[in-house]
């Protein structure tokens, strides 16, 4: 919807990971590693709309280490 009111369908994609994964918090690092080292050479910027979601601090470390940016909260909803 942001994208859309704002006529940023040049600049923007939207990738997204699966829901469920909100039921296994301890997967959600390592499935968004395999997004981001997929995505990362084919665009110039990368962000990261998700909480810490119960990830006890994996999906900032893995940020860390991508050097990639990620909105702040303890949960992404």
């Amino acid at each position: 919807t942001i994208i859309s009111a704002n006529h940023w369908q040049q600049q923007f994609d939207l990738k997204c990971l699966n829901a469920e994964l909100h039921n296994k918090p301890e997967l959600i690092a390592p499935k968004l590693a395999e997004k981001i080292r997929y995505w990362k050479p084919r665009y110039r910027d990368i962000y990261v709309a998700y909480g810490d979601c119960g990830s006890k601090g994996e999906i900032d470390r893995l940020l860390k280490s991508e050097k990639v940016d990620r909105i702040s909260g303890a949960h992404c909803y």
